[in-house]
């Protein structure tokens, strides 16, 4: 018996030596955080994604992880020790820090990533949301290792801040493409499908818009791939906004010989007859400079989009053609 006491004495030092270790919490917490995500992480996808699944995780997680550690700590100050209570307690820190960590990052994948800028762009590359988690669950760490077990953290500070420095400088294009397209999503100058003109005479139709460029497709189909920061660092020529009518301008030498008011009557007729010229608003016909010779017409074509009107510009020419209007 005195040597099952013995026994028991020295396993019962051994285990408060090692409780006195916050090592030990670490670990613990290591083990229930991971429990708590496997739970989580059974739950299926369409209940997740739910915005008011995520309101029942914010109010029921903290306190039932509180609820757990009153429990615990209740039960184990029956046996009179301090040091199940620190323990406990530092548990409970590090559960109530991974579990906000967590929330805030559904909170965005749910509220930015699903939400309001999804409506903006095709979709959000994957690096940019598993930066973002990666950046906030570091700071859990940090706040875990500084506030729950106390711990030094300056030269973990300094080290990140110098990597953090290399990696800003090292990324500074990309970096800049990518706070250019944030910025595109949230005043949207141009969406998907429209026509633009840049500053650099590139003309074409939208056809990507991601986080580090937009992909223009011309009339001659080929691309463009033009950085975020480039477009929001020049002027942009939207031709789709505020409708996608495209008013075209085509001007027209006509022999001086023909009184003018015939010469708009047929333009204007040759404008009705190209089949992609719209009906509303309707063609106009206007003369544009009297002084030359020939005389010098303008006539105003509205087609249902920018892509429609090199069509409609040869359908008008053939048309006047063939009224014998064309001079050159």
């Amino acid at each position: 018996s005195s040597i099952i006491g013995g026994l028991s004495d020295s396993f019962e030092d051994t285990l408060l030596s090692l409780l006195s270790q916050w090592a030990f919490a670490l670990v613990a917490s290591l083990i229930l955080v991971s429990a708590l995500m496997l739970a989580l992480r059974s739950v299926p996808d369409s209940v997740r994604m739910n915005p008011f699944f995520w309101l029942v995780e914010l109010a029921v997680l903290p306190i039932a992880i509180s609820y757990f550690a009153l429990s615990i700590t209740v039960a184990f100050e029956l046996v009179e020790t301090d040091i199940w209570f620190n323990r406990v307690k530092e548990v409970r820190g590090v559960l109530l820090t991974v579990v906000f960590a967590y929330l805030a990052n559904r909170a965005l994948t749910l509220f930015v990533w699903q939400g309001p800028l999804r409506r903006y762009t095709e979709s959000v590359p994957g690096i940019v949301p598993n930066l973002l988690a990666l950046f906030i669950y570091l700071v859990a760490v940090y706040v875990i290792l500084a506030f729950v077990f106390k711990q030094p953290v300056t030269g973990l500070l300094v080290s990140s801040g110098i990597a953090l420095g290399v990696l800003g400088l090292a990324f500074q294009s990309t970096l800049s493409d990518f706070i250019a397209g944030i910025l595109l999503a949230i005043e949207r100058p141009y969406g998907v499908g429209d026509w633009i003109e840049t500053e650099s005479g590139i003309c074409g139709k939208v056809e990507i818009i991601d986080w580090r460029a937009t992909t223009l497709r011309t009339l001659s189909n080929t691309t463009h791939v033009i950085p975020n920061n480039q477009i929001t660092n020049s002027s942009i020529h939207n031709i789709s906004r505020p409708g996608p009518t495209y008013c075209l301008k085509v001007y027209v030498s006509v022999s001086a010989d023909i009184p003018p008011w015939e010469v708009s009557n047929l333009l204007l007729e040759a404008a009705i007859a190209a089949a992609p010229v719209a009906d509303t608003p309707p063609p106009i016909v206007r003369i544009y400079d009297a002084q030359r010779r020939p005389m010098q017409y303008l006539a105003l074509l509205h087609c249902a989009d920018y892509e429609g009107h090199p069509e409609a510009r040869e359908s008008f020419l053939h048309n006047a053609w063939e009224l014998s209007l064309i001079h050159i």
